[in-house]
């Protein structure tokens, strides 16, 4: 299997990957929020557990809660402990499905953002709906980009996660694939895949020189963009997510449709 090198790698699209999980999580899909949906799915395998302390939630339990005295949400015992049981038991996390509209849904609160001169964006052509008013200004509501740009044999690494120092659930890549397949990306070689481990601020910075860090698992995916002579210029891919825990639990899988314009 083919390895990135020093040069590729400086000379590589780099691809942050940005999601707003607060936002997904209290997004409505099929009359229900996104967060009321993962716990539908746990439900079955939440118990007490009276040596630990837990207490069994119900479906109106909130997956994360806030506390005062950390300025911070924390993962609810109680479904921590059932999804644990449920992998146990062999149940696979949450998979939302991959159907066009679902896939536009989680669109809005995803961002990628490239290397430098590697992001393609487009001249924007807003409706008046687009827009809200403020006073005597107009503002346009949503305007995003899930595309970048690449060349053939460059390498392209996806990366990314939504930490923020007072959430206790993320997302992060975990795979890049065909649209609408579990295969790997067709257009990409030597695909390759690891765990890294992300440090980041979980209380507020008072002091420069003082913070507190903590830590999770997120995933980092590398390819090489193949070199053909295809006059495919743009390449659609599906970009799978995982949500997981403060104990890196994986909770629920989705996906967006962003899209690769190859350029030579």
């Amino acid at each position: 299997m083919s390895t990135i090198s020093g040069l590729e790698a400086k000379e590589a699209v780099n691809i942050f990957v940005s999601v707003d999980i607060l936002g997904l999580l209290s997004a409505k899909y099929k009359g229900s929020t996104i967060e009321e949906e993962i716990k539908e799915h746990y439900i079955n395998f939440a118990e007490d557990n009276p040596s630990l302390g837990i207490n069994c939630p119900s479906q109106t339990t909130s997956l994360q809660e806030w506390v005062d005295s950390t300025n911070s949400f924390s993962f609810n015992a109680g479904w921590n402990a059932a999804i644990s049981r449920a992998t146990e038991k062999g149940c696979g996390p949450k998979r939302f499905d991959n159907k066009k509209e679902v896939k536009k849904l989680f669109e809005k609160y995803v961002r990628l953002i490239a290397s430098y001169g590697d992001a393609v964006g487009w001249k924007l052509s807003p409706k008046p709906e687009d827009y809200e008013k403020y006073g005597d200004d107009e503002y346009l509501k949503a305007a995003y980009n899930l595309s970048v740009k690449a060349k053939p044999d460059q390498w392209i690494r996806w990366w990314g996660n939504s930490i923020t120092p007072f959430s206790s659930i993320h997302c992060a890549v975990r795979k890049i694939t065909n649209v609408n397949q579990s295969s790997s990306l067709s257009f990409l070689d030597h695909q390759q895949s690891s765990d890294v481990k992300y440090r980041f601020p979980e209380l507020s910075v008072k002091e420069a020189s003082k913070y507190e860090i903590s830590s999770t698992r997120v995933y980092s995916t590398v390819g090489q963009l193949k070199c053909d002579d295809s006059e495919v210029k743009v390449i659609k891919y599906d970009l799978l997510f995982d949500m997981v825990d403060h104990e890196g639990d994986i909770i629920a899988r989705l996906q967006a449709d962003p899209e690769i314009r190859v350029v030579r």
